[in-house]
Protein backbone atom coordinates (compact mmCIF):
# COMPACT_ATOMS: atom_id res chain seq x y z
CA UNK A 1 0.00 0.00 0.00
CA UNK A 2 2.66 2.61 0.82
CA UNK A 3 4.18 1.92 -2.89
CA UNK A 4 1.19 2.50 -4.44
CA UNK A 5 0.35 5.82 -2.18
CA UNK A 6 4.18 7.17 -3.01
CA UNK A 7 3.60 6.33 -6.80
CA UNK A 8 0.59 8.30 -6.84
CA UNK A 9 1.41 10.87 -4.80
CA UNK A 10 4.47 11.16 -7.45
CA UNK A 11 1.81 10.85 -10.35
CA UNK A 12 -0.11 13.91 -9.08
CA UNK A 13 3.29 16.20 -8.51
CA UNK A 14 4.47 15.07 -12.17
CA UNK A 15 1.40 15.98 -13.42
CA UNK A 16 1.17 19.33 -11.44
CA UNK A 17 4.33 20.27 -12.85
CA UNK A 18 3.81 19.50 -16.39
CA UNK A 19 0.80 21.74 -16.78
CA UNK A 20 1.89 25.28 -17.40
CA UNK A 21 0.01 28.18 -16.48
CA UNK A 22 -1.97 30.43 -19.22
CA UNK A 23 0.56 33.38 -20.26
CA UNK A 24 -1.53 36.55 -19.47
CA UNK A 25 -1.07 39.64 -22.07
CA UNK A 26 -4.24 41.56 -19.34
CA UNK A 27 -2.84 44.92 -18.68
CA UNK A 28 0.56 44.80 -20.16
CA UNK A 29 1.67 47.38 -22.59
CA UNK A 30 4.58 46.41 -25.38
CA UNK A 31 6.65 48.89 -27.89
CA UNK A 32 8.06 47.16 -31.27
CA UNK A 33 11.53 46.98 -31.76
CA UNK A 34 12.85 47.57 -35.07
CA UNK A 35 10.35 50.04 -36.48
CA UNK A 36 11.45 52.03 -39.66
CA UNK A 37 12.38 55.22 -39.24
CA UNK A 38 12.32 55.00 -35.36
CA UNK A 39 8.35 55.28 -35.59
CA UNK A 40 6.47 54.82 -31.96
CA UNK A 41 4.64 51.85 -32.29
CA UNK A 42 2.85 50.42 -29.49
CA UNK A 43 -0.04 47.33 -28.64
CA UNK A 44 -1.60 47.29 -25.15
CA UNK A 45 -4.32 44.70 -23.70
CA UNK A 46 -6.80 45.47 -21.64
CA UNK A 47 -7.76 44.25 -18.02
CA UNK A 48 -10.59 42.32 -19.48
CA UNK A 49 -8.29 39.93 -22.27
CA UNK A 50 -10.23 40.85 -25.04
CA UNK A 51 -9.13 44.53 -26.26
CA UNK A 52 -6.52 45.93 -27.82
CA UNK A 53 -5.23 49.38 -28.45
CA UNK A 54 -1.95 50.56 -30.20
CA UNK A 55 -0.05 53.66 -31.20
CA UNK A 56 0.88 52.71 -35.30
CA UNK A 57 3.61 55.06 -36.69
CA UNK A 58 0.91 57.62 -36.89
CA UNK A 59 -2.19 56.95 -35.80
CA UNK A 60 -3.97 55.33 -33.21
CA UNK A 61 -5.60 51.46 -33.43
CA UNK A 62 -8.17 49.51 -31.33
CA UNK A 63 -9.70 46.21 -31.54
CA UNK A 64 -10.27 43.09 -29.83
CA UNK A 65 -8.40 39.48 -29.85
CA UNK A 66 -8.94 36.25 -28.52
CA UNK A 67 -6.53 33.67 -27.28
CA UNK A 68 -5.96 30.12 -26.01
CA UNK A 69 -2.71 28.82 -25.40
CA UNK A 70 -0.45 30.24 -27.69
CA UNK A 71 -2.69 31.19 -30.48
CA UNK A 72 -3.86 34.81 -30.61
CA UNK A 73 -6.01 36.44 -33.18
CA UNK A 74 -6.88 40.09 -33.89
CA UNK A 75 -10.12 41.11 -35.21
CA UNK A 76 -12.95 44.33 -35.62
CA UNK A 77 -9.92 46.40 -36.16
CA UNK A 78 -10.47 50.41 -36.42
CA UNK A 79 -7.98 52.73 -36.95
CA UNK A 80 -7.70 57.27 -36.69
CA UNK A 81 -7.72 58.17 -40.06
CA UNK A 82 -4.47 61.14 -39.98
CA UNK A 83 -2.02 61.69 -42.98
CA UNK A 84 1.75 61.31 -42.20
CA UNK A 85 4.45 61.16 -44.34
CA UNK A 86 4.50 58.69 -46.67
CA UNK A 87 7.39 56.31 -45.42
CA UNK A 88 5.52 56.15 -41.93
CA UNK A 89 1.59 55.56 -43.85
CA UNK A 90 3.88 52.62 -45.92
CA UNK A 91 5.48 51.58 -42.21
CA UNK A 92 1.75 51.56 -40.64
CA UNK A 93 -0.20 50.10 -43.63
CA UNK A 94 2.83 47.04 -43.19
CA UNK A 95 2.03 47.04 -39.35
CA UNK A 96 -1.60 47.19 -39.51
CA UNK A 97 -1.63 43.92 -42.77
CA UNK A 98 0.79 42.00 -40.43
CA UNK A 99 -0.96 42.30 -36.79
CA UNK A 100 -4.67 40.69 -38.56
CA UNK A 101 -2.02 37.96 -40.07
CA UNK A 102 -0.71 36.87 -36.73
CA UNK A 103 -1.43 33.79 -35.41
CA UNK A 104 0.32 32.98 -32.48
CA UNK A 105 2.48 34.10 -29.66
CA UNK A 106 5.17 34.08 -26.91
CA UNK A 107 6.48 35.58 -24.47
CA UNK A 108 10.14 35.52 -23.46
CA UNK A 109 11.25 37.48 -20.58
CA UNK A 110 10.32 40.95 -21.43
CA UNK A 111 9.74 40.48 -24.85
CA UNK A 112 6.37 39.42 -26.44
CA UNK A 113 6.52 37.81 -30.37
CA UNK A 114 3.66 37.70 -32.45
CA UNK A 115 4.35 35.41 -35.41
CA UNK A 116 2.38 35.55 -38.82
CA UNK A 117 0.72 32.86 -41.03
CA UNK A 118 3.19 33.53 -43.25
CA UNK A 119 6.48 33.18 -40.16
CA UNK A 120 6.72 36.73 -39.74
CA UNK A 121 7.68 37.36 -36.55
CA UNK A 122 6.99 41.31 -34.83
CA UNK A 123 9.37 41.46 -31.62
CA UNK A 124 7.88 43.55 -28.62
CA UNK A 125 9.61 45.02 -25.39
CA UNK A 126 7.09 45.73 -22.48
CA UNK A 127 6.94 48.70 -20.78
CA UNK A 128 5.15 50.45 -18.28
CA UNK A 129 1.48 50.96 -19.59
CA UNK A 130 0.35 54.45 -20.45
CA UNK A 131 -2.77 55.80 -18.73
CA UNK A 132 -5.86 55.92 -20.66
CA UNK A 133 -6.51 59.05 -22.54
CA UNK A 134 -9.81 60.75 -21.64
CA UNK A 135 -12.58 62.04 -24.06
CA UNK A 136 -10.92 65.59 -23.69
CA UNK A 137 -7.43 64.72 -24.33
CA UNK A 138 -5.28 64.54 -27.45
CA UNK A 139 -3.47 62.04 -28.65
CA UNK A 140 0.38 63.69 -28.62
CA UNK A 141 1.70 64.79 -31.35
CA UNK A 142 4.81 63.07 -33.40
CA UNK A 143 7.46 65.37 -32.03
CA UNK A 144 6.55 64.19 -28.93
CA UNK A 145 6.12 60.84 -29.33
CA UNK A 146 9.86 61.00 -31.17
CA UNK A 147 11.20 63.35 -28.03
CA UNK A 148 11.04 65.74 -30.32
CA UNK A 149 9.22 68.70 -28.87
CA UNK A 150 10.36 71.37 -27.04
CA UNK A 151 9.42 72.23 -23.15
CA UNK A 152 6.64 74.50 -22.59
CA UNK A 153 6.30 76.24 -19.04
CA UNK A 154 3.01 76.76 -18.11
CA UNK A 155 3.64 80.76 -18.51
CA UNK A 156 3.83 79.78 -21.96
CA UNK A 157 0.48 78.15 -22.25
CA UNK A 158 -2.99 80.10 -22.95
CA UNK A 159 -5.86 78.55 -22.73
CA UNK A 160 -8.57 79.66 -25.09
CA UNK A 161 -11.98 77.96 -26.25
CA UNK A 162 -11.92 77.03 -29.92
CA UNK A 163 -15.22 79.07 -30.98
CA UNK A 164 -12.45 82.37 -29.39
CA UNK A 165 -9.52 81.47 -31.31
CA UNK A 166 -8.03 83.34 -34.26
CA UNK A 167 -7.18 81.65 -37.20
CA UNK A 168 -3.49 81.22 -37.80
CA UNK A 169 -1.64 84.11 -39.55
CA UNK A 170 -0.35 83.14 -43.26
CA UNK A 171 3.34 82.60 -43.42
CA UNK A 172 5.00 84.35 -45.36
CA UNK A 173 6.52 82.59 -49.21
CA UNK A 174 10.87 82.20 -48.92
Amino acid sequence: MKKFLTAMCGLVLLAACSKSEPVKLNGKEFMLLDTPSNAYVTISFDETGTKIAGQAPINRYMGSYQSDGENITFSSMGVTMMAGPQELMDAENTFLQALTRVQSFKLEGRKLILTTNSGENLVFEEVEPQAPMTENEEAPSADVLTGEAEETTEAEVEMVPAQEQAPAPAQPAE
